[in-house]
């Protein structure tokens, strides 16, 4: 990682951390949603799903991480939910949760490009398959969902799971099949 340093060793982007300076006056700008989950648990399937539902109202582009591929970002594209220059996978080669909260650069690199060809009113970032405390940087994303597979512990919310503050929206793989059924059966 680490393509988004200047030659004189500064960083382009803001700090990790710190959250994204308000739009300028007259410009507008996307809202960034974070999706993140473990492995398997239906993140890419609620990508699709959101795509299908928003893309006739509103202009959208994704990006996918994964470790070594682009598997999910393919998925994607194999099933049409945008034009396939609105979808664009990361390879981090790094640890998930590293690449969604600590170096966020190849993702910000990936979103920031989308936003200047695009101008889109939506980013969907779909975080690798992550583990229970992940959350993401609140440079990278304005609102987050975290995707649980009901099979591995439907109990995980109300117990005070994983990194529940910051999260805006909490979603299980039931509710992606019942919006995947209502949206393939229209």
């Amino acid at each position: 990682m680490g393509a988004d340093r200047q030659a004189d060793g500064t960083h382009r982007h803001a700090p990790t951390g710190a959250a994204r300076p308000a739009q300028r006056h007259g410009e507008r700008r996307a809202l960034r949603v974070g999706i993140g989950g473990p492995v398997g648990s239906g993140k890419t399937e609620l990508v699709a799903c959101l795509c299908a539902a928003l893309a006739p109202t509103l202009s959208l582009v994704v990006v996918t991480n994964d470790i070594f591929t682009r598997e999910d970002a393919a998925i994607l594209n194999r099933r049409g939910v945008l034009a396939s220059e609105r979808i664009v996978g990361v390879q981090t080669g790094c640890c998930p949760d590293t690449a969604i909260r600590d170096d966020i650069s190849e993702n910000l690199d990936a979103v920031e490009d989308l936003e200047a060809r695009f101008a889109p009113d939506l980013v969907l970032v779909e975080s690798g398959g992550v583990n229970l405390t992940a959350t993401f940087s609140r440079a990278l994303v304005d609102v987050q969902i975290f995707v649980l597979d009901v099979a591995g512990g439907d109990k995980v919310p109300r117990k005070g799971g994983p990194g529940s503050p910051p999260l805006t929206c909490w979603w299980s793989t039931r509710s992606t099949w019942r919006l995947s059924s209502a949206l393939t059966s229209r």
